[in-house]
């Protein structure tokens, strides 16, 4: 039995075979409930690379940081609140200031909720020696002990106008907090 189409006859059987297939993609993906929110998010990221949305964050996400530097240790005092309604990973490419680092293990803050971190960087003559130690506090959780790898850069903090700290999510997002001196 055919079916005629402008461009030439298709059997009935391969239309059923692709009907077919796509019930069968559907019932496979089904599981993975897709969320907006993330999805927007990752999109972003997908069209415009690193800095797609160049600093500014979601909404949703509220950041604050303080910084204070004594002999060869900064310290950076950072707090994230998350007013969304999924929680916020963060793992992977990090960036202080001019350095980029690596953040491992993953941080978790639960929605509604704040995530306290600190970050411990001992440096000597302006090079960061590894690793960065992160203490995490406030609702924010990670399953070891987080540590930002930066395998020896060089970091500046010399801008008057402060400096941003830069948290991929691993949804691909990111999450930037400014840092005034």
């Amino acid at each position: 039995m055919y079916y005629k189409m402008n461009r030439g006859a298709v059997e009935i059987s391969h239309i059923l075979v692709i009907i077919t297939l796509f019930i069968l993609a559907m019932a496979i993906l089904a599981p993975f409930h897709f969320n907006v929110n993330s999805l927007e998010q990752t999109i972003y990221s997908l069209i415009g690379g690193f800095g797609a949305n160049n600093g500014s964050n979601p909404s949703y996400i509220e950041t604050s940081a303080i910084m204070s530097k004594s002999d060869d240790i900064v310290t950076i005092a950072i707090s994230i609140r998350n007013n969304g309604n999924n929680s916020i990973m963060l793992g992977g490419t990090t960036i202080i200031g001019s350095a980029k680092c690596n953040l491992y293990p993953s941080i978790v803050i639960p929605p509604h909720s704040v995530g306290e971190l600190t970050l411990s960087i001992y440096t000597m003559d302006n090079t960061m020696s590894d690793p960065v130690t992160v203490n995490v506090g406030g609702d924010a959780y990670s399953t070891g002990t987080p540590q930002i790898f930066c395998y020896g850069a060089y970091l500046d903090l010399t801008n008057n106008n402060g400096f941003i700290v830069v948290f991929s999510t691993v949804n691909g997002g990111n999450i930037y907090v400014s840092v005034n001196q």
